[in-house]
C-alpha cells in the first residue's frame, strides 16, 4: 500500500490511517478517528468567502492541524495553516454518502482494502465514498465503505506486497534485499536475462505480503522509511559514499532496524545523475534487516518493524511463454533471452527494447497477470498498492553525515522522491558514476 497520512508541522509526526475503529466495536484511539470538517479562515480573500462552506473546506484533525494532500497523491496531517493543498470539495452522491476531493486539482481521496488513504482517484466509486458520522463535540467522523472509520496515528502499519527474484532454493527474506514489481523486473532485464543461463540460476519471481511499520526515533523525524541499504550475502554493506560492512552500525543503533527504500533513478543506486536511468516508471527497491524481523504484526520496536507471509511465485520463463521449456530453448547455441547490445532477444522478443517505458510497463503488468491467473483467491496488487517511499536525505542524516552524502543524496528523478527531497542543479549532481556501485546485484538466488 501506499504512505497513509503523516505529519511533519507537528512536534511529534501523526499519520491517519485506516482501522483504528470500526463499526464492529474494536477499540478506538480516543479523539483521534474525529475530523472537524470546517471552514477555514483561509478559505477567505478579502473578508468574502470563495465557495460555499459544503463545497471548499478544511479537514482538521483533533491535534488541530489540517489534511494537507501531496503531489505524491499522499495525505499528511501536519498543516496548521490552509493553502491550496488544504482544501477538499464535499460532494453530496445520491445514495446520502459524501466524496471529499482536493480543491486544487480534483482528485478524490479513496480507501483501500488494506487501509490505505490516498488521494488520487479521478472518478468517484465505492472506494471514494463515506458516511458522515457526528460525534456529540461537533465534530464529525469519516465511515469508508468498509464500515472502518479514518483515524490519526503515531505509527501506522502499512500492508503491501514485495518481490523478489531468486533460483529454486527457498530461505528467509532477512538481510537481504527486495523491490516492488517494476523494481524486480528492471533488475531481471538489467542483470539478469542478459547473462546465459540467468545470473545466479534464478528462475522465479516470488511475491511476499508485508506490514511494515517505521521504528519511533525514525517516526519522530517524520519517516516511514529510512535510506535503502545494499545487502552482500546477508552483509550490509552501506549506501552511497557511506559504504562498508561496518557502514550500516551506527545508522541502526541510532534510528533502530528500519525498512529501508528508493526509487529507481533515486540515491543510492541505480542514480538516474550517475547514468543509470531505470525506464520502470515507480520500480523501488527496499532493504530488510534481520533484526527487524517480526513473529506477528510489527509495533515499531527498534528490532520489530516488519512481517510477511508467502504469496506466491510465478516462473520467469512463463513471461514470454518458455515455462518449464527454458532448458532446452538454452541448449539451443543461437538463442538469447536479451542481448544487451542488440537490444533484441533471439527466440524471443518478449525482453525487446530496455529503454521502452510503455513496454516496459507491459511486461510489469504481464507478470501481474500471471499472479492473478495462478493465484485468483488472493488479492490483486490494486488491493495492496505499493507504499510512497518517503525517504529524505535531510530528515534522516546527521549533519555530519550530510556532509558526506548531501550533493549525491539530493540528486532523484522521481517525481515522488522529489517532492520529499530539495530540487539540485544539474551541474550539482554531474558526480562520479563510479560512486555507490557497491550496490550493484543484490537480489541472489541459490
Amino acid at each position: 500500500m501506499a504512505q497513509v497520512w503523516k505529519a511533519r508541522a507537528v512536534r511529534h509526526p501523526w499519520r491517519a490511517r485506516l482501522g483504528a475503529c470500526d463499526a464492529l466495536g474494536r477499540p478506538k484511539l480516543k479523539g483521534l478517528a474525529e475530523l472537524g470538517i470546517d471552514e477555514a479562515p483561509a478559505n477567505r480573500v478579502g473578508g468574502r468567502r470563495q465557495a460555499p462552506a459544503h463545497e471548499r473546506q478544511g479537514a482538521r484533525a483533533p491535534i488541530g492541524t489540517y489534511l494537507t494532500v501531496e503531489s505524491s497523491g499522499s495525505v499528511v496531517a501536519g498543516s496548521l495553516t490552509v493553502g491550496k493543498h488544504e482544501r477538499f470539495k464535499r460532494k453530496r452522491n445520491s445514495d446520502g454518502t459524501v466524496s471529499l476531493a482536493t480543491a486544487h486539482g480534483g482528485h478524490y481521496i479513496s480507501v483501500f482494502e488494506n487501509g490505505t488513504v490516498l488521494a488520487n482517484a479521478t472518478k468517484c466509486h465505492a472506494w471514494e465514498k463515506f458516511q458522515l458520522v457526528k460525534q456529540k463535540d461537533g465534530s464529525v467522523s469519516l465511515k469508508a465503505w468498509s464500515g472502518r472509520y479514518l483515524s490519526v496515528s503515531k505509527l501506522p502499519i502499512l500492508t503491501f506486497y514485495m518481490y523478489r527474484a531468486q533460483g529454486n532454493g527457498d530461505y528467509p527474506w532477512r538481510s537481504v534485499n527486495t523491490g516492488n514489481l517494476a523494481g524486480v523486473m528492471w533488475y531481471l532485464h538489467n542483470e539478469v536475462v542478459v547473462e546465459t543461463p540467468r545470473k545466479y540460476g534464478i528462475e522465479r519471481i516470488i511475491r511476499m505480503k508485508f506490514q511494515t511499520t517505521s521504528t519511533k526515533a525514525l517516526a519522530e523525524v517524520g519517516l516511514n522509511f529510512g535510506v535503502r541499504f545494499a545487502y552482500d550475502t546477508g552483509m550490509c554493506t552501506g549506501a552511497g559514499p557511506i559504504n562498508g560492512y561496518a557502514s550500516c552500525r551506527d545508522l541502526y543503533a541510532r534510528l533502530g532496524h528500519f525498512i529501508g527504500c528508493n526509487y529507481l533513478g533515486d540515491y543510492p543506486f541505480p542514480m538516474a545523475s550517475k547514468g543509470f536511468s531505470s525506464f520502470y516508471e515507480g520500480g523501488m527497491w527496499y532493504s530488510l534487516p534481520k533484526e527487524g524481523a517480526c513473529i506477528s504484526a510489527p509495533y515499531g520496536g527498534d528490532n520489530c518493524t516488519y512481517f510477511y507471509e508467502d504469496a506466491g511465485s510465478v516462473d520467469i520463463g512463463d513471461l514470454h511463454d518458455l515455462g518449464n521449456g527454458y532448458w532446452d530453448w538454452y541448449n539451443n547455441p543461437d538463442m538469447k533471452e536479451y542481448d544487451r547490445d542488440t537490444d533484441e532477444g533471439v527466440g524471443s522478443d518478449f525482453w525487446n527494447g530496455i529503454e521502452d517505458v510503455e513496454g516496459n510497463k507491459k511486461r510489469v503488468q504481464r507478470a501481474l497477470a500471471l499472479f492473478s491467473e495462478k493465484y485468483p483467491d488472493i488479492p490483486s496488487q490494486d488491493a495492496y498498492p505499493d507504499p510512497v517511499c518517503d525517504f529524505n536525505c535531510k530528515k534522516f542524516y546527521s549533519s555530519e553525515e550530510m556532509e558526506k552524502v548531501g550533493g549525491e543524496c539530493q540528486c532523484s528523478e522521481h517525481e515522488a522522491a522529489l517532492a520529499f527531497m530539495d530540487k539540485v542543479s544539474p551541474e550539482q549532481c554531474n558526480l562520479d558514476a563510479t560512486s555507490g556501485l557497491q550496490n550493484v546485484g543484490y537480489y541472489q538466488g541459490d
